[in-house]
């Protein structure tokens, strides 16, 4: 096992931001990021869609069909450029890297993250990324878009993207000492990270679900979107940090916690802005959630947001406002089954 290095700071860029999403449907994330980047009357977007292979590249219309999401949300086409290449020279002509001291705004694409590993990393693309990042612009991906802007590249494995730790583990590290997977909800990936973790106990580890982003700073990273992002910390890490940080009333702090939009992350303490006292969701309401697919696909929907929220902050007048109410009996149903599990295993209260 790795040892936790002192030092492994968790940092985001020091001017502009990262807008890190979780794959899937992100119409309502679109606005956000189009506002980061100047606003759709102002920004200029550079659209990197080298994680692709080439057979998807080379379909007809595939240029308007990346850029059609931005253009939907009033961006003129005009104000849209691609970069791609395969080729490391090609990637640090200054030429070829044009476009990208003009954007305000990079956006990377889905696919496999290692291709843009294989192309960019250590070229001139990547320093006129940061440069972007420096005179305040944005830069983000979804995805396998995602996953490329931390510093530890999950899913990396040429052969297999089932493989968290594979033959490409470098990222761009434009967040630094931080993992992030992605469709963390939707493809039942909520523990995935904790191979990662095992193996490298300093890092942070970013779980963000579909339709779901981070928008990140240098020391702040804000939950927006419409589900959950898992936050992963070793226990290696939290005894590092001291035995007063290691627990939390009294107990040892659980390997990864979910924030919900609305909630922001302190990247210096690790912890929910607020502190332990925000409004995480509770170790055991959520491990128990976690651990049964029926309920990690019902708190995917808005109102099932809602009800896990109010039945954590207050759970006799939440069960009684939805005793009448079709669907919700059911979901409590499996939920409190769930946590009787949990419980009953390890011989603690029942809820």
């Amino acid at each position: 096992m790795a040892d936790v290095e002192e030092g492994g700071e968790v940092r985001g860029p020091a001017e502009g931001r990262l807008f890190i999403v979780g794959g899937g449907e992100m119409a309502h994330l679109v606005p956000s990021f189009l506002t980061l980047g100047g606003g759709p009357s102002r920004c200029s977007l550079v659209i990197v869609p080298t994680a692709h292979d080439d057979e998807t590249l080379a379909q007809e219309g595939i240029e308007r069909l990346l850029a059609q999401p931005w253009m939907d949300g009033g961006l003129p086409a005009a104000s849209i450029s691609m970069l791609h290449t395969r080729d490391r020279a090609q990637a640090d002509d200054e030429a070829f890297t044009a476009a990208l001291r003009e954007a305000s705004a990079v956006w990377f694409d889905g696919g496999r993250q290692w291709r843009y590993i294989d192309a960019y990393k250590g070229t001139r693309v990547e320093q006129e990324l940061r440069a972007v990042l420096q005179r305040g612009g944005v830069v983000g991906g979804s995805s396998a878009g995602a996953t490329v802007l931390g510093s530890f590249l999950t899913r990396g494995d040429t052969a297999s993207n089932q493989l968290m730790i594979g033959d490409h583990t470098e990222g761009l590290g434009l967040l630094t000492n931080a993992a992030i997977d992605q469709h963390l909800l939707r493809r039942n990936r909520q523990f995935d990270l904790l191979e990662v973790l095992e193996a490298q106990p300093s890092l942070l580890g970013l779980g963000i679900d579909e339709g779901t982003a981070l928008v990140v700073g240098a020391e702040r990273a804000d939950v927006i979107g419409s589900s959950y992002v898992a936050v992963y910390n070793s226990a290696r890490f939290w005894e590092a940090q001291g035995e007063e940080a290691a627990t939390r009333d009294g107990e040892e702090r659980p390997p990864f916690f979910l924030m919900h939009p609305g909630q922001a992350l302190d990247l210096v303490t690790r912890l929910p802005v607020g502190g332990d006292n925000a409004d995480e969701i509770e170790p055991q309401l959520m491990s128990a959630i976690l651990s049964e697919p029926v309920l990690v696909a019902a708190m995917r929907s808005a109102g099932a947001q809602m009800f896990v929220r109010q039945l954590q902050s207050d759970p006799q007048r939440t069960i009684a406002a939805y005793r009448e109410q079709e669907g919700a009996m059911a979901l409590l149903k499996a939920l409190s089954a769930a946590i009787e599990r949990q419980a009953s295993a390890e011989g603690g209260p029942r809820l």
